[in-house]
This record gives C-alpha cells, structure tokens and sequence, in this order.
C-alpha cells in the first residue's frame, strides 16, 4: 500500500473550486430552461407583458390584398395557423423542459452534486501540517488475516477496505502511508506497544486496548455471528451453546467480550478465523464467533460447504482506527481524514472487496431511486401542466 498525493500547487485548487461552479451554472440553465418552458410560466409571462388578449393575437401578420378581399377566411387561416404555432411550440417547449429533467437527474444520481469525483482536501492547522511533514510516512500495521476489511496478501500486498479508505485519506493529506507487516494480530498489537507503527485499522473499541491505545470515530459497523457445522441442527442461537465450545481470534475485541459477556461458554482462542472454522468442520469447535463477511470470505476461499451461519446476529461492534496513546496530534489528523469520506466511497470500497453492497436494513430505499423518483415526478408534472 502506498498512497502519495503530491504537488497541489494553486492551479490544482483553481481547478477543485471550478467544477462545483461547473456544476452549478448547469443545474442553474437547466432550471432556467425548465421554467421557461413551462406552460404555466408561460402563461404567467404573456399576463404580464401583453396583458388579457384574444387568442390569436400573439400571431397577428400584416394582410395582404387577398385577405383584404376575404377579410373572414383571412381571419379563420391565421387563427388555425397560430392555434397550431402555438401547439407545436408547446410541445417542443414540453420536451426540451423534460430532457433537462433527465439531465439534471442523471447529474445527480452519479453524485455530480453529492461531491463524487470531486477531489477533497484535509484542512489542517499550522501545527498539524508540521508534524505530518516530520512524521511521514505514516506506519499503518495492517491485520494479516482480517479479509475482506484488511490483510496481507500471498505476495505480501496489503488489501482490504480500510487500506483503500486509508489511501483516498492519504490523498487528500498530501502524504504517504507505509505498511509494517506482521504475521498474526497478537504481534500486531505487541509491534504498536513497541512504538513500531503509528496507526492501526478495523479496530474494535475495548477497556484493555484503551490503555494504549487513542481511538478515532468509527468508521464501520460489523456484525458479529456464529458459525456452525451443518450436521449441528439444534443449534439455533448463542442460548444453545451453553457449556459447549466456541472459537475466537486470540486478542480479538469480541475475544474479550464473549468471555466477561458470556461466562457459560468454553471460550477457547484461535490465531485466525481459517484456524478456527476448520476446528468447527473437524468437531473440535461446537461454533466460531466472527464477523460474518470475515467468516464468509474464509468459506469461500477454503471451499468449507460444511458450515453454515446461524440467523441471530450476535453484536456489532463499531471499528475505529488507533493511534499510540497521547498521539492527539495525529489522532486530530486522522479524524478529519475520516470526515472528508463520502458514503458513497464507504459503500465503494464496500462494494469492490466483497461484491455486495453495504450491510444495512433491507427496506431502506437506496437514495439514487429517491432522486428518481423525484425527477420523474417532476418530469410527470410538466407533461401534464
């Protein structure tokens, strides 16, 4: 993993602080151009400026001899010339004020309004500009088996969603971040205590780990469930599992939570999730607790069709990032690196390592069908005003 973001001289600024104006000339046309072509503003126009008049008169031409002859067919022609003038320009203005729905629509659901594509920059004070130019790079220690949130790959690359939420906060510092690699997340935690990383990521928030540790807003919700072997129908939740033994990543925050939270289990820790799993398929775990992408990952990755997830989610737990403790300089930083990352980032990262789209409640209406609905409402109201 590493992210740089370097020359952001003024033309880069120019040329950030343009495209919003960009944007929001071409919602001002389109809306201008929606007003105007509407038959009620129209109409609103023609009383003000031309006052009550007979509907022909927009449309009045000088007569020529043959309609001075036969002044009442002259009268009748241009009356049918201006009803259908005026149909065809209702219907073109009726189009036109439809087409810039859809244009200002299709702006808006790809985030054009929303701030995608839009390159931000952290704001940061004097001081913590002076300690990122002395502290860089950053020394990010990744966990190496936590897939698909982070990991450390065959070929020793980092990956994961909080690398690449890392990299676009990086970006937009000016900075680098450097991975220090580990073999299990014991070590991980021992290497920081050392004082050889400065930050960790997808941690989960414990009384232990907040004796050295500083902890940012989260940035991530997990959901914790329990994995089963398929032969063991009459486990149907945790209150099943009394007296039985349950699997969990050695100094994992749900390690600590599952022992004082549930004192009738057998906890017996593991050093990673695939360690644990294999345990349930082999009968030596009656279930592993882990987050359910985590455990999904695994199964897929090993092919373990022996196993299944029970329906009850268990806990979330929120996931944070970390500094040393008393790191407020850094930890100030990495927070407002953290404000600047949209949803629809979080949901792309999301998205990209696991394939599927954010957890979250299945009734809630995704925002882009709610920005087309309402295009297509206003839309519905122009052709029939």
């Amino acid at each position: 993993m590493n992210a740089t973001a370097g020359g952001r001289g003024r033309a880069g600024r120019r040329n950030e602080s343009r495209a919003p104006r960009c944007y929001r000339h071409f919602l001002s046309c389109c809306l201008g151009s929606i007003a105007e072509a509407s038959p009620i503003v129209r109409s609103f126009d023609t009383l003000a400026f031309n006052g009550p008049s007979s509907p022909g008169h927009q449309f009045q031409q000088p007569m020529s001899t043959s309609e001075e002859a036969a002044p009442e067919t002259a009268v009748q022609l241009r009356g049918v010339a201006g009803i259908r003038a005026a149909s065809a320009k209702d219907s073109f203005c009726r189009g036109y004020a439809v087409f810039c729905v859809i244009a200002v629509l299709l702006f808006a659901c790809f985030g054009a309004f929303g701030g995608a594509g839009r390159t931000a920059v952290v704001p940061l004070t004097t001081d913590e500009q002076a300690w990122l130019r002395a502290h860089e790079p950053l020394r990010y220690a990744p966990d190496p088996a936590f897939a698909p949130f982070e990991f450390i790959g065959p070929d020793g690359q980092v990956g994961g969603i909080t690398p690449d939420l890392l990299n676009l906060i990086a970006q937009r510092l000016g900075t680098e971040i450097k991975p220090v690699r580990y073999k299990t997340w014991s070590e991980v935690l021992a290497g920081m205590q050392r004082g050889e990383a400065d930050l960790l990521g997808t941690l989960t928030r414990t009384p232990e780990r907040e004796e050295f540790l500083d902890f940012t807003q989260p940035y991530l919700e997990v959901p914790l469930v329990l994995f089963v072997n398929k032969a063991s129908a009459q486990f149907k939740g945790i209150k099943d599992l009394n007296g039985r033994r349950v699997g969990v990543v050695q100094d994992y925050g749900a390690h600590s939570w599952l022992r004082q939270a549930h004192p009738e289990l057998i906890v017996e820790p593991v050093s990673n999730t695939r360690e644990g799993l294999m345990k349930v398929v082999l009968g030596q775990l009656d279930a592993m607790l882990e987050v359910l992408p985590v455990g999904q990952h695994v199964i897929t990755e090993v092919s373990l069709t022996e196993l299944r997830v029970l329906p009850e989610i268990v806990l979330t737990l929120p996931q944070h990032l970390a500094v040393a403790k008393g790191n407020t300089q850094l930890l100030a930083i990495l927070n407002r690196g953290l404000g600047t990352l949209t949803e629809a980032e979080r949901r792309g990262a999301f998205r990209k390592w696991t394939g599927e789209e954010e957890l979250a409640p299945s009734w809630r209406i995704p925002p882009v069908l709610v920005r087309v609905g309402l295009g297509l409402g206003l839309a519905g109201l122009l052709l029939v005003s």
